[in-house]
């Protein structure tokens, strides 16, 4: 099967997104449920931070169906159109977003009860988060909009992409080479963290949370190269499935942390769901799909949209309503900020960027999207 075939069905990698990217938010929003959730929520719940995982992983693989080929030959030109794609991807919403949370200090000072930060918004801090830069090792707390740490490291991901794929593409020649890779890649991560004496993937992110982004970002690589040359026969389909159970089931029984298990249940989730058939048409239904096309206005709104529900709301009306003014408001922002700010931005700085460097060579348009690590 070609590639061009393959990405036919990789819909549902895109309502993956919106699934993960509310996994995160409700994550974030966790010590505020209500009383009375059901026995099952919040474990699930309080595992959202390793949608972020998923997130690197998947983000590898759409990355490299995308540009591979073109930025993988190191051409000056490409790269810079590369990285002018992804600067336009990322930059103009989050720009948006760290200009919305100067609100936040100014509120605090002049309406809290508090009237005092707290050192909570380092202004060095704001400057470092809006050239992306904030979880390259120069701080130690994460403050600010939190979840744009992720973002930060995926900044950092794209730049070394070239450099990336092409070493990924010169060792794994055939698709044995590509599988033998991923495997050694996902041995690497857990050998890392273990050797980090971390509990979890989510340990100490200021410090590891760029090394968590890279080495599984490569694993997406890999992943997508020994997709790429050859089609999953059914077997194989049983095969990956037994194996994400078996890994997640491994987990949720405690026989060990999350960094040894979970990244071998994404990569396996992700090429079935890659194949288009069974459990992919649900994530490829129309409103889980656009779910996952909003999905990084969601992951950057919604921590403002947290800061705000508590502030304006959970005082004054108890434990449920501020759940669902939450989700509501999350929605109807990444909405709006979508179609105001995500998408025309994302079109504005292109040609903007384009036109001032010059010196640009066509890259494809992406033939899927991607997001940034949520």
């Amino acid at each position: 099967m070609s590639t061009d075939t393959k990405t036919g069905h990789l819909n549902a990698l895109t309502g993956l997104r919106g699934i993960a990217a509310w996994w995160v938010a409700l994550y974030h929003f966790r010590f505020e449920f209500p009383a009375g959730m059901p026995d099952w929520a919040l474990p699930l719940v309080s595992r959202g931070y390793l949608a972020v995982d998923l997130f690197f992983i998947l983000s590898g693989f759409i990355l490299a169906l995308n540009y591979a080929n073109k930025v993988g030959t190191l051409e000056s030109g490409t790269v810079r159109a590369f990285l002018i794609a992804r600067v336009a991807r990322i930059w103009p919403l989050h720009a948006v977003m760290s200009v919305l949370f100067l609100i936040n200090p100014i509120a605090i000072l002049f309406f809290s009860t508090q009237k005092s930060l707290a050192g909570r918004y380092p202004f060095d801090h704001w400057v470092m988060g809006l050239f992306l830069v904030q979880n390259w090792g120069f701080t130690t707390k994460m403050d600010w909009n939190v979840p744009a740490w992720s973002i930060s490291t995926e900044w950092a991901a794209y730049l070394l992409f070239p450099l990336l794929v092409a070493f990924a593409w010169r060792v794994a020649r055939t698709r044995f080479a590509a599988a033998v890779g991923v495997i050694t890649m996902l041995i690497l991560t857990a050998l890392v963290f273990n050797a980090l004496g971390a509990r979890s993937v989510d340990h100490d992110i200021p410090k590891y949370g760029l090394v968590r982004c890279l080495l599984e970002f490569t694993t997406g690589l890999f992943l997508y190269r020994a997709w790429s040359l050859g089609r999953v026969v059914p077997m194989v389909h049983v095969a990956l499935a037994l194996v994400a159970a078996c890994a997640i089931a491994a987990f949720a029984m405690g026989a060990g942390p999350d960094w040894l298990f979970l990244p071998t249940a994404f990569v396996a989730t992700i090429v079935l769901l890659a194949t288009g058939k069974g459990p992919a048409r649900i994530l490829a239904w129309g409103p889980i799909l656009f779910l996952g096309e909003i999905s990084y206005s969601t992951y950057l709104a919604h921590w403002f949209v947290r800061d705000w529900t508590k502030f304006l709301v959970m005082d004054h009306y108890g434990a449920t309503l501020p759940l669902f003014v939450f989700l509501g408001a999350t929605f109807v922002a990444s909405v709006a900020l979508f179609y105001g700010v995500e998408k025309p931005g994302r079109s504005w700085m292109r040609k903007a960027l384009t036109k001032r460097i010059g010196g640009v060579s066509p890259v494809p348009t992406p033939r899927i999207e991607v997001d940034p690590a949520v």
